[in-house]
């Protein structure tokens, strides 16, 4: 026998303050646009700068910096609206919208396994790190 009135107290919806809102929305939104503009510098700066890198670290940067772009442009679609508008987006888009927050994080955590074993293979075995550099 279930009493709805304390589950809805319980789990029921609380008003958050305006202020509340910009006080967390807008600093989450200045973050996000400075990350996806510094990482599309960055992508800029490692396209016009071609010799500093090997090509095979110059792949893995690219993955890294679109990964982050990614992961942080769902901000804009799924997460701000929410928090800054009180955007009400129920399961099935929500899950939708941010399904590439997911894919994106998987992006970045792989891509930082590949350079980590790239650099180790460089380093570590020069014999091997040559024909590794060959082949990719």
């Amino acid at each position: 026998d279930w009493n709805w009135t304390e589950i809805e107290q319980c789990l029921g919806r609380s008003e958050v303050k305006i202020s509340d809102r910009l006080f967390v929305g807008l600093p989450f939104l200045i973050f996000s646009i400075i990350s996806v503009s510094l990482n599309a510098i960055f992508m800029r700066i490692i396209h016009a700068n071609r010799s500093f890198l090997d090509a095979n670290l110059k792949r893995h940067i690219y993955s890294l910096a679109i990964a982050c772009t990614g992961y942080m442009s769902v901000n804009f679609w799924s997460h701000i609206p929410i928090v800054l508008f009180a955007a009400e987006v129920h399961d099935p888009v929500n899950i939708i919208l941010a399904t590439p927050n997911s894919f994106f994080y998987q992006a970045i955590l792989f891509t930082n396994f590949f350079i980590a074993l790239d650099r180790f293979v460089m380093f570590a075995m020069k014999e091997s790190g040559n024909r590794w550099q060959q082949h990719f």
